[in-house]
């Protein structure tokens, strides 16, 4: 081992070696410095920094590789757990949104059906209603004639309230149609009493009145 040999190995902590060593001399053939020249033995002494410090650029590029893998390897498992999450949510918000739209439509169904129910109570209620006014006005004419007996009591009760009344609901109702019993209408029979019954095929509910 040369003297420069032994004096870097204690600097670099380990023996020099041989491409490190012809670096030197080849600096040293190239300036012709002498064993003993002191800018030679400057140069040399400053040189183990360039074998200490030199590989010092990789172990950090190597670090940095490194450093930005792992980095990488997180950023895809947060990325992935993020889109796991955002999955979720969403099929929990969609499920939400799907059961409550069932509920309204469950609502609106029910709902519907009540007017519905409702309509054909009202327009059963209607007609009923108007039958009953009709009979009643019919009875009190059928009295009437029977009382006066006469052509002139007659022409005198179409004049009176009632049969105002009775005329005005025979020009805004088909009461013949009533009184006749077409189809689809159904007549029923009680004893002697004879009965109409119409049939609302939207509310699917039947009324009826008597026709004679």
């Amino acid at each position: 081992m040369t003297p420069l040999e032994k004096a870097l190995a204690p600097l670099i902590g380990r023996d020099p070696t041989t491409e490190e060593m012809a670096k030197l001399y080849k600096i040293k053939e190239a300036c012709g410095f002498s064993d003993h020249d002191s800018v030679w033995t400057l140069l040399a002494a400053f040189g183990h920094y360039e074998i200490l410090y030199r590989d010092i650029p990789k172990e950090i590029l190597e670090q940095a590789v490194k450093l930005i893998a792992e980095h990488k390897l997180a950023l895809e498992a947060s990325a992935g757990a993020a889109e796991r999450a955002i999955k979720s949510n969403l099929i929990d918000s969609v499920r939400e949104t799907t059961a409550k739209l069932i509920d309204e439509a469950q609502r609106s169904s029910n709902a519907l059906a009540a007017i519905r129910e409702r309509r054909g109570l009202m327009v059963g209620a209607l007609v009923s209603l108007g039958v009953a006014f009709l009979v009643l006005l019919g009875t009190g004419y059928l009295g009437f004639k029977i009382g006066a007996g006469s052509a002139g009591v007659h022409a005198a009760w179409s004049q009176s309230s009632e049969g105002a009344a009775a005329r005005k609901f025979a020009q805004l109702n088909q009461v013949s149609t009533m009184l006749s019993c077409p189809s689809p209408y159904q007549t029923y029979k009680d004893g002697a009493a004879t009965y109409c019954i119409p049939y609302d095929a939207q509310a699917k509910k039947s009324w009826g009145w008597r026709i004679n």
